[in-house]
């Protein structure tokens, strides 16, 4: 055990610490949080670039990126997954093409697609 020396600092850190686990005995402790993670792809000739936010757990929101304005404007959310790394955006930025899995193996798609659609909205136009 290592003892360390008691000063303010330390005696403060101890008093947050006791608040924290105060404010959080309702929660489980055990589980961890993690903050949305964001993925983007560009399109080759044109300043456009989708923008994927995985989170919450399960869930995804496309964004259009117009770099030129450095403006956003909302896709769509998905609950389930798009793997970024299998996902590409047509050189002008018009199409999108990705995978995604949403684990409803009885359904149509048998849980997993491939689509295009029209960027940066997920409704397919061509579904594999």
């Amino acid at each position: 055990m290592v003892w360390l020396p008691l000063c303010s600092s330390h005696t403060a850190f101890h008093s947050r610490l006791r608040l924290t686990l105060a404010n959080t005995k309702d929660r489980d402790l055990n589980k961890t949080t993690y903050p949305a993670r964001l993925h983007a792809i560009f399109a080759k000739d044109k300043p456009y670039g989708i923008v994927f936010r995985r989170g919450p757990s399960k869930q995804v929101c496309t964004f259009l990126w117009d770099r030129r304005k450095d403006a956003f404007e909302i896709g769509q959310w998905l609950k389930g997954r798009i793997y970024e790394k299998r996902a590409d955006l047509s050189p002008d930025g018009k199409f999108l093409i990705y995978f995604a899995m949403n684990a409803k193996w009885n359904s149509a798609t048998a849980g997993s697609w491939t689509a295009i659609s029209k960027a940066p909205w997920l409704m397919t136009i061509v579904l594999q």
